[in-house]
């Protein structure tokens, strides 16, 4: 049985937290695949169990990461999903972990940058920045000097975590590993 795998939203959450695995320098082998993105939270509830016990079967931890959305009803129908189907017989010699990156997988780079990225926010915790792709986007406007930078999740996501150190990272849910 592999040691890790992961599931995640999309297409730019998947390449971060590739980069940031690469970074962590495992002993384990740790695959990272994407949840079904058509239909959003809904199919991606309907088909955890199909993630679970098919794609990533063979896999002694399952990591379910979902952006959190600041949406409390979601968050307990993926507990609740996700409880139910740690009681399932393929379940015995798994652990499941759901975890949800509040708000969205970008307030985990607001990290890479200074301090003062954060300054017009209620909180400097990350975990508690609403939009934090506006916050990247206002920052590199200004670093670049270029009022019409837009934040390209494929691509920029990837950038910003390549150039910075691990110690950026300290997340709780780099405790799962």
């Amino acid at each position: 049985m592999n040691d890790i795998g992961i599931s995640v939203e999309g297409e730019s959450d998947k390449k971060v937290l590739e980069e940031i695995i690469g970074k962590l320098g495992l002993d384990a082998y740790v695959d990272v695949i994407l949840l079904p993105r058509a239909g959003g939270k809904t199919e991606q509830l309907k088909h955890l169990e199909k993630i679970i016990f098919g794609k990533l079967r063979n896999y002694r931890k399952v990591i379910i990461l979902v952006d959190y959305d600041d949406s409390k009803e979601w968050e307990n129908k993926f507990k609740t999903k996700t409880g139910d189907l740690k009681n399932k017989p393929g379940a015995k010699n798994k652990e499941i972990i759901l975890h949800f990156a509040r708000q969205k997988i970008e307030a985990w780079l607001l990290g890479c940058y200074p301090k003062d990225i954060l300054k017009d926010v209620a909180s400097e915790d990350t975990d508690e920045v609403i939009d934090p792709v506006s916050l990247i986007e206002n920052f590199e406007k200004k670093e670049r000097n270029d009022k019409d930078f837009r934040y390209i999740k494929t691509a920029d996501g990837k950038r910003i975590a390549e150039r910075n150190e691990l110690k950026h990272f300290r997340h709780e849910f780099l405790q799962d590993f």
